[in-house]
């Protein structure tokens, strides 16, 4: 418990013996998941696919760029200016005359007629960065796919082994009833009754892991999906 604690301080940049006051609620996650809104909000939310999707627009903006080296080039420059004369009779008396206002304009139109083929290399390079960057992105989502149906059907297990677990609690608790009324009977002893409130508090146990189970895969599929950060904005 405390290691987990200091992890989580770990996580939020924390100091190490910073203390916490928790408390519990019910851990009740029963939620039916459709595939195909998961894999769209996958698309639309999912933080490094989307990261992703950016650096290939990069990687396009660059292969642009580079082909624009190819083209004249045409730059238009302005400039405005002031102009004084100064009429000095000595250090002490001076005059100065404003002459007036300069403006200026120049338009350039270049063109790069040989340079050993660096712009043609550049634009060679920048097309395999954009094709490597395009196997990245594809590499990505099938990744998460696969890692998204894994989850899910993951996650639909657990569900039915909590509902396995359920009922194993239900069974023990009769039991335990049916045990109290037979040691308060005398018909079994304090070991017996023993051996009978280990097995409840057993398959209590076991049913409190298969609700953790069930919230541990319900978060991993909000965390692929862009949900956490969704529900925190």
């Amino acid at each position: 418990f405390k290691n987990a604690l200091r992890n989580l301080n770990l996580i939020l940049a924390e100091p190490v013996d910073k203390n916490y006051y928790l408390y519990s609620e019910a851990l009740d996650v029963d939620t039916d998941f459709i595939l195909g809104d998961l894999i769209t909000k996958l698309e639309s939310s999912n933080r490094t696919l989307q990261n992703q999707y950016i650096n290939q627009e990069v990687l396009k903006k660059n292969v642009d760029l580079s082909k624009s080296q190819l083209y004249p080039m045409l730059t238009f420059s302005t400039g405005f200016g002031r102009t004084y004369t100064g009429l000095f009779g000595d250090l002490e008396n001076y005059l100065w005359d404003n002459n007036g206002y300069r403006a200026t304009a120049n338009l350039t139109l270049s063109y790069t007629l040989s340079n050993g083929g660096n712009v043609r290399r550049a634009i060679q390079n920048a097309k395999i960065q954009e094709k490597i960057g395009e196997l990245r992105l594809e590499e990505m989502r099938q990744t998460l796919y696969n890692l998204l149906y894994n989850t899910l059907e993951q996650y639909n297990i657990k569900r039915q082994l909590l509902h396995v677990a359920d009922l194993g609690i239900e069974s023990a608790r009769l039991n335990l009833q049916i045990a109290e009324e037979k040691y308060r009977s005398g018909a079994i002893n304090s070991f017996n009754y023993r051996d009978i409130q280990l097995i409840y508090l057993n398959a209590a146990r076991d049913q409190l892991q298969a609700k953790y189970n069930v919230i541990d895969s319900y978060t991993e599929l909000l965390r692929l999906t862009g949900g956490i950060i969704t529900e925190f904005d």
